[in-house]
């Protein structure tokens, strides 16, 4: 039933709209009332979807208090601003390097993705529970079924689904997670370099369904369908501006700007602006940007920096991200890092467990922490839960990148057989392969002058 397909309708927008508008420093004392006052049927009719999104018109309007601390701009000059480039250590890449390094990444996102589908929002304790009942914890492998069957935690239809060991079928199921990373190699196929917001417009409402969208890209499709065009579309009647959304579909930027983190970055920022604002803006940048620095990198510790530098320093994600950074440098462990992502940013609250601050933190905490071991740091993404299949693959492309395809375990590859379905129109069943082939296709085309900068020739 349609009005059954989640996120299709607004009924949930309007606790999470209170809390991103705290978030951005608006005092919502004045409206509180009447959004507790908007009491919703559980059919939801057409008319309160129409209340509901004129409530969230005026939370959008609602004032930044004169002593919010933060300054974080959505316009890409205003970000160029408060970017501090100087951190990015310049490296290179032998051209023979560069293939194993770009199919190791779209590798190292599927296989991240396939390992934290299952428990998506998932409690770090039931995460753990179920890896114990497979006898997979710290996890070194796909979650067993049969664990999941006798553990008997509530999965549900689940259960048939292609996202364990014993179910991948020869081919990696579809998700939101891979096929927007498909969809950018498309974009970029079709409208090259200097492609705009309106190009990934087009693209969208070419490619992609409506319903195999949600948060801030149903919202984005809603408003490009009524002719409400980038910038605007992110940001009218959209609570979820700043979820992970945008940080999910940017790592293809980071595939074609190897060593070049800032070139990748703008890319991701076109992108993104159609969507998210803020910090679900920087969360895309900082990923594309650590993506395309792994390419060049010495060590995680580097990556992470790469991120910081694109992102305004003035901005929450910048902040906290940093802390992180600190944690790991002080000797802080694993676990004590992970439980102070809890204790700010706790997962029963919708609003974190999909933010793109509470996850980037989590993301950069598994790559300084998993040292550059590809299973470990999939596995240091998944554990503690949050949106573990957006983390695990954002974690595995920038781990896959680093180490190339030689550096994964064939036990994570073997399974899916080279082959990924795809809700993307023309690309619904794809070789994995052949998706780095066309991504060097592409560099080739369109980039050969960075590609000739960035690579070493000896």
């Amino acid at each position: 039933m349609l009005r059954e397909q989640m996120w299709y309708n607004y009924s949930d927008a309007l606790e999470t709209a209170l809390l991103q508008a705290e978030d951005e420093g608006k005092d919502t004392g004045r409206i509180r009332g009447e959004v507790e006052a908007l009491h919703l049927s559980a059919s939801f009719t057409y008319e309160e979807d129409q209340a509901v999104g004129r409530m969230l018109e005026r939370m959008e309007a609602l004032p930044v208090k004169a002593d919010y601390p933060y300054d974080e701009p959505s316009d890409l000059l205003g970000i160029h601003a408060l970017q501090t480039p100087e951190k990015i250590r310049k490296g290179a890449l032998k051209k023979e390097s560069l293939y194993g390094k770009i199919h190791g990444a779209w590798l190292g996102r599927v296989c991240g993705c396939i390992l934290g589908k299952p428990v998506e929002n998932w409690t770090h304790q039931a995460i753990r529970a179920l890896a114990e009942a497979g006898k997979n914890y710290p996890m070194t492998d796909y979650i067993d079924r049969n664990a999941a069957v006798s553990s008997d935690m509530g999965y549900g239809s689940a259960l048939e689904e292609g996202w364990f060991q014993d179910r991948l079928d020869g081919a990696a199921p579809a998700d939101d997670d891979t096929s927007y990373t498909v969809l950018a190699l498309k974009i970029l196929e079709t409208y090259g370099r200097e492609f705009t917001s309106l190009d990934v417009a087009e693209a969208w409402l070419m490619n992609l369904s409506a319903l195999n969208v949600c948060t801030a890209e149903l919202a984005g499709y809603r408003n490009l369908l009524n002719h409400v065009l980038p910038p605007a579309s992110a940001s009218f009647r959209n609570p979820y501006k700043e979820w992970v959304g945008a940080q999910i579909r940017s790592d293809f930027y980071g595939y074609i700007n190897p060593g070049d983190p800032l070139a990748a970055a703008d890319m991701a920022y076109r992108d993104a602006c159609m969507t998210h604002t803020r910090n679900g803006i920087y969360g895309a940048m900082m990923a594309a940007a650590m993506i395309a620095q792994a390419a060049v990198a010495e060590g995680p510790e580097e990556i992470v920096m790469a991120g910081l530098a694109v992102i305004p320093h003035t901005s929450r994600l910048y902040e906290e991200i940093s802390s992180v950074l600190s944690w790991y440098r002080m000797g802080t462990g694993y676990w004590e890092a992970v439980e102070r992502v809890f204790s700010k940013y706790p997962q029963q609250v919708m609003h974190h467990a999909v933010h793109t601050i509470s996850n980037g933190m989590l993301v950069v905490i598994a790559l300084l922490y998993g040292e550059g071991d590809f299973t470990k740091t999939i596995a240091n993404v998944v554990m503690p839960g949050y949106d573990t299949d957006s983390n695990g693959a954002t974690a595995g492309s920038v781990a896959g990148m680093l180490v190339g395809e030689e550096g994964i375990d064939p036990k994570w590859c073997e399974r899916f057989q080279d082959t990924l379905c795809t809700t993307i129109s023309g690309d619904q069943e794809v070789r994995i392969s052949g998706l780095a082939e066309r991504t060097m296709r592409v560099m080739k085309q369109v980039y050969q002058k960075n590609l000739t900068e960035t690579v070493d020739e000896t």
